[in-house]
């Protein structure tokens, strides 16, 4: 982070996924507890199947990973946002 030469990234303001106006450091920080959120949902279904189907399972299960791939090129662009 460079405060003194005007890159401060909680100065940087983009329109989030949402339609929200954030600071770009906190769109970051929110989607790395996505993340995190998103592995732990993983690691508990995995242990813990809600559906005896073994297709809706295996389903589901692509689900979520699609979900974490979606946070993950998120974080992507918002670091590549950040060091420009």
């Amino acid at each position: 982070m460079d405060v003194l030469n005007g890159n401060d990234p909680t100065l940087i303001w983009k329109y989030d996924k949402d339609g929200n106006e954030r600071p770009l450091q906190e769109q970051l920080d929110r989607r790395k507890s996505d993340q995190e959120i998103a592995f732990r949902h993983i690691e508990w279904y995995s242990s813990n199947p809600l559906r005896s189907n073994a297709l809706e399972r295996e389903i589901a299960h692509k689900d979520r990973l699609n979900h974490l791939e979606s946070i993950k090129a998120d974080i992507n662009r918002i670091e590549k946002l950040l060091k420009q």
